[in-house]
């Protein structure tokens, strides 16, 4: 039987030291929240033998900044930042164009929690997330850490769709809650839903109601893992410090530590890892609303005698995007460029 289903979450630990790397972001900044979105550093890494993936992430600005843009509560914050990190390390290394979008509702106070990530044909990540009540307040645990558990409840489930242009349908994958807290959730996700035995952290980090560290990993037992190679998987798993205490890394060199305990329980440990795959990339924040879509949703809000009217009067309304917190003035179903308000 294979074993690995373990989680790690936290909202509240060490600080954050970021690891700058270049990256191309001249298509992004078309489409994206704003033209200086924080950049997260994100590396996946297939083990020599193929039987492990690595996925490491450290978003912390980038946390950041999606939770000021929905001026989140600090149980919403650390909601919503694992949601998003949970979302990019299920999304990543799919098709380009590809959407992964990661829903969790359990009844609870926050609300829908929601998420998803796309990859364009430059290789970039954009991600983006809303809490459904941001202001959300729930006492913390006795630890004094957030209780993001009681914030989305468990009465309810998680839900992952995966959609691409070219597909019929997308494809939708549901399972109940477990704790709430995102990474069990997510964890028990892989193991059911995608029959992937999977050790997941995301975690968070708050100093005065700000976010200040963020970080997440996900390995997971791919066909061909021996149990050797799980074993040492899972001991360098449990070494790892708290997933907030490893934004003070870089995303690659955890990656690369969790794979050099793998390569070194196989035969041949020497070779392996000049035949290790890595890529290393970036995550941004990125909305795809428009003025023409507000418009669009306006329009279907109002019903068709209203709309007409608004048109014909030439009433503009005011129209908030709940992924991104953008505000559009539109004329309904009119699909010229919106007028964009600061939130």
């Amino acid at each position: 039987m294979r074993r690995l289903l373990m989680c790690r979450h936290v909202s509240n630990g060490s600080g954050y030291s970021k690891h700058s790397r270049t990256a191309s972001l001249t298509a992004f900044f078309s489409h994206a929240t704003s033209t200086t979105s924080e950049i997260a550093d994100f590396t996946r890494v297939l083990t020599a033998s193929g039987g492990v993936s690595i996925k490491t992430l450290n978003a912390s600005s980038l946390v950041r900044q999606a939770t000021e843009l929905h001026n989140c509560s600090p149980v919403a914050a650390a909601a919503l930042g694992r949601v998003i990190m949970g979302t990019i390390l299920l999304g990543a290394g799919r098709d380009y164009n590809e959407v992964t979008q990661v829903r969790l509702f359990g009844g609870g106070p926050a609300g829908v929690v929601c998420a998803e990530v796309t990859t364009d044909e430059n290789g970039l990540m954009g991600v983006r997330g809303f809490v459904e009540n941001p202001s959300v307040d729930v006492p913390t645990k006795d630890d004094g850490s957030h209780n993001v558990g009681a914030a989305i409840g468990t009465e309810g489930v998680l839900r992952v769709q995966r959609s691409h242009p070219s597909w019929k349908q997308p494809y939708s994958g549901v399972t109940a809650l477990v704790t709430g807290e995102v990474g069990d959730d997510l964890a028990h996700y892989m193991m059911v839903s995608e029959q992937t035995p999977s050790a997941i952290g995301v975690g968070v980090t708050l100093l005065n109601e700000s976010v200040v560290g963020a970080a997440a990993f996900l390995c997971a037992a791919l066909p061909g893992c021996t149990d050797v190679e799980l074993d040492a998987l899972e001991a360098s798993v449990l070494k790892l410090p708290k997933p907030s205490a490893l934004a003070s890394l870089n995303a690659s060199d955890v990656a690369e530590s969790l794979a050099d305990d793998c390569s070194l329980a196989t035969p041949g440990a020497g070779a392996k890892t000049s035949t290790r795959q890595r890529w290393d990339e970036s995550v941004v924040l990125r909305c795809n609303c428009t003025g023409a879509s507000m418009a669009e949703s306006l329009a279907l809000a109002l019903g068709s005698t209203e709309a007409e009217a608004a048109r014909r009067d030439g009433k503009e309304t005011e129209v908030k995007c709940d992924w991104c917190g953008r505000r559009h003035l539109v004329l309904p179903s009119v699909p010229s460029a919106s007028e964009i308000v600061t939130p």
